[in-house]
């Protein structure tokens, strides 16, 4: 700011403080405050808000230094806040409890909240609802429970959204029992239940192998009529039939999915393939590759970009055929270079095949690195290594 002449006020420190946050420069910011402090500049509750919500480690708080980040930055910012004599509300405490559940803390999570009911604050259906997201995404179902109770006892009336937590939480943990006693809280309610309230749900039945019970949740919700399905509710219903390895009434809800103008996304296609795999039927993994590439939701293909494809000592490499396998996983991507395979082999594919393919398996290549490469070994085909390049495959052009 001094470089730049700029004022050291009030509102031009705190746009500088809230990009700092939405950075991740916490120890920028830190340093600036400060200088504020120094020089007697304001520092308002909007700018600690701000730093708080921003919490989450990434790239760029890597970037500037920071090694902190998470449930304890947002302590850390708790305490900086306090020491300088400002009281957070329950605006601050809730944001500092959302980034204990991106985080999968309930430890910090209530510790955090506690700390907002000693210094009296309300706890809000905002603040109940983030700190049950907290301790179920850790995992904590029962705990969850315990503390909902905890929350009706207080007074605390809660809205859709708490329900909605909750039952998500219950569904990914696989708790059928749970999950069924909170929707019927919720009717209870008399709370009207939206695609987020279903979803969770027909999900929980899916991971208990009960798609007789998924199937009746997507029917009363079809029957509603005020909730239409979407790509996330037909997956989770395929998901149970999977579970059971019924593929035939799999694939039906994909028919089913699109009747009622709802499109199969890159998810449903790759579990759907990733199951005929691991069932050992490649026929049915090839044809099902076949209809999600026509239907686009699954396109490797990639123009060519000669900045990325180059040999070991960096020279360009010659025009040719791009895959990038990333975003699926192994089975859909051997199924996806069978797929080129057959092209090649074909007439029309006589032009594909003089010309290189080139594979991006990912960064560090891993398994599916080894499973292309054993599939490309068992067609006989050649194939290189590029050296440096352990997320590159490269098939020669064939004459």
């Amino acid at each position: 700011m001094e470089k730049t002449k700029v004022c050291w006020t009030e509102i031009a420190c705190g746009a500088t403080l809230r990009a700092c946050g939405k950075a991740g420069q916490h120890n920028t910011a830190r340093q600036l405050i400060d200088k504020m402090r120094k020089l007697g500049v304001t520092i308002n509750g909007g700018s600690y808000l701000t730093l708080i919500q921003h919490c989450v480690r990434n790239k760029d708080s890597t970037h500037a230094g920071d090694s902190r980040g998470g449930s304890e930055q947002a302590l850390e910012w708790l305490q900086l806040m306090e020491d300088a004599g400002h009281v957070p509300n329950s605006r601050h405490f809730t944001a500092a409890v959302v980034i204990c559940s991106a985080e999968g803390n309930a430890v910090n999570a209530i510790k955090i909240f506690q700390r907002m009911r000693d210094q009296g604050e309300h706890a809000s259906v905002q603040s109940w609802s983030a700190l049950l997201d907290a301790i179920g995404s850790a995992g904590q179902v029962d705990q969850m429970m315990a503390m909902y109770r905890e929350m009706r006892a207080s007074g605390q009336q809660p809205n859709l959204i708490t329900m909605n937590t909750m039952l998500a939480r219950a569904g990914a943990a696989g708790e059928v029992g749970i999950a069924e006693g909170i929707w019927r809280e919720l009717r209870d309610l008399k709370l009207v239940p939206d695609v987020m309230t279903y979803n969770p749900l027909i999900n929980c039945y899916a991971m208990a192998k009960d798609p007789g019970k998924a199937e009746k949740v997507l029917a009363d919700m079809i029957k509603s009529a005020a909730v239409e399905p979407n790509a996330i509710t037909f997956n989770s219903v395929m998901k149970a039939y999977i579970e059971v390895q019924r593929l035939d009434d799999a694939e039906d809800v994909i028919s089913r999915m699109r009747a009622t103008g709802v499109q199969p996304d890159l998810e449903i296609w790759t579990s759907i393939i990733h199951a005929a795999g691991a069932l050992g039927d490649i026929k049915r993994a090839d044809r099902l590759y076949n209809d999600a590439l026509l239907s686009g939701a699954v396109n490797p293909y990639r123009p060519w970009c000669t900045k990325h494809i180059r040999d070991a000592s960096g020279n360009m490499q010659p025009k040719g055929t791009v895959m990038d396998l990333h975003g699926l996983n192994p089975t859909t991507a051997c199924a996806a270079i069978r797929h080129e395979l057959r092209v090649r082999q074909k007439l029309e594919g006589a032009s594909r095949r003089k010309v290189p393919l080139y594979i991006i398996t990912g960064q560090g290549g891993g398994h599916m690195r080894a499973d292309v490469a054993d599939l490309l070994r068992s067609k006989k085909i050649h194939y290189q290594l590029p050296t440096g390049q352990s997320g590159r495959i490269v098939v020669p052009s064939s004459q």
